[in-house]
């Protein structure tokens, strides 16, 4: 292993355990630093808050994470509960295996 991919590993570790344990020229050469422009734009080039504000979006972002694939897996059984209903329980091998499936679905009542 290379020098620089020990020590990105390293820092990488620290961010994971900690940001506040991280100095921000090592945060910033691992998230880079046209990422973290934006977030030292908004906190006046305040390395500390920057790194705050970062922790609290990856938090945000956790969060919403949850919630986003909630919403999906409710999405896919709604999708797959409307056409068992209408087109019947085979419908989607039925729109792999028959020819311009499409073209009938487009025909069905909703």
């Amino acid at each position: 292993m290379s020098d620089s991919f020990k020590d990105s590993r390293r820092i990488t570790k620290k961010i994971v355990l900690s940001v506040k344990q991280v100095k921000y020229p090592e945060f910033e050469n691992v998230m880079s630093a046209s990422q973290m422009s934006r977030y030292l734009t908004a906190c006046s080039n305040n390395t500390k808050r920057t790194m705050n504000l970062y922790r609290k979006n990856l938090q945000l972002s956790q969060e919403m994470f949850t919630t986003v694939s909630c919403l999906e897996i409710a999405l896919r059984n709604a999708i797959d509960w409307h056409y068992t209903t209408v087109p019947g329980p085979d419908w989607l091998s039925q729109a792999t295996t028959q020819s311009r499936m499409y073209l009938k679905m487009a025909n069905w009542k909703i």
